[in-house]
């Protein structure tokens, strides 16, 4: 099965880093947007709803695939600024290939550890 999410990863990858616009670089960063987006389609793909287990299962599990990892908090921020673009891409993908239902799955849950204190996204 990894061997598929690892296919599945790299075509939706290409794909993204295709259609992304361009943007200069940012020392700061350690991902593309491209890679976030990516990173968003493998926790759905894996059913994992919170970002701490995503990431640490990812550190795992998709090291080989992505050897540098965000923290939690810089890798939602990411996905939460490119939420729109991620919706966009769907919309793209599925009409590339219209055998695919690459609808939205839900969104990703908070993580109980920090609903609890509150703490805001």
């Amino acid at each position: 099965m990894l061997a598929d999410l690892d296919l599945l990863l790299i075509a939706v990858f290409c794909a993204a880093d295709d259609l992304l616009p361009a943007k200069p670089g940012n020392a700061k960063r350690i991902l593309t947007d491209a890679e976030v987006v990516t990173l968003c389609v493998a926790q759905a793909m894996m059913g994992i709803p919170s970002d701490e287990r995503f990431l640490r299962t990812a550190r795992k599990q998709l090291a080989h695939l992505f050897p540098r990892l965000p923290k939690r908090p810089g890798f939602r921020k990411r996905r939460d600024r490119l939420a729109d673009t991620i919706e966009a891409l769907i919309e793209v993908l599925d009409t590339l290939d219209g055998d695919a239902d690459l609808e939205d799955t839900g969104e990703v849950q908070e993580d109980e550890d920090t609903s609890e204190r509150g703490v805001s996204h």
